[in-house]
């Protein structure tokens, strides 16, 4: 028997070793990565790409005198 406490944390309905968490939690980022833009455009009807191509628009502004583009 071991003296050392395992410190449990939630992940979902389930308690995990802290330890275990970071690793389950980019697992469930890699299985959704490839479909992160998809499942955004079916929960928000397309939305979300009005809300981000605004910010982008508002939150950097175009580099001057280059006609490159924008600095995001």
């Amino acid at each position: 028997m071991s003296n050392q406490i395992d410190n449990t944390t939630h992940f979902g309905f389930t308690d995990i070793p802290e330890s275990e968490k970071a690793g389950r939690v980019q697992g469930v980022f890699g299985s959704v990565a490839s479909k992160y833009d998809i499942m955004n455009d079916v929960m928000s009807v397309g939305i979300h790409r009005v809300w981000k191509d605004a910010m982008t628009t508002r939150n950097c502004p175009k580099i001057s005198n280059s006609g490159i583009g924008r600095r995001c």
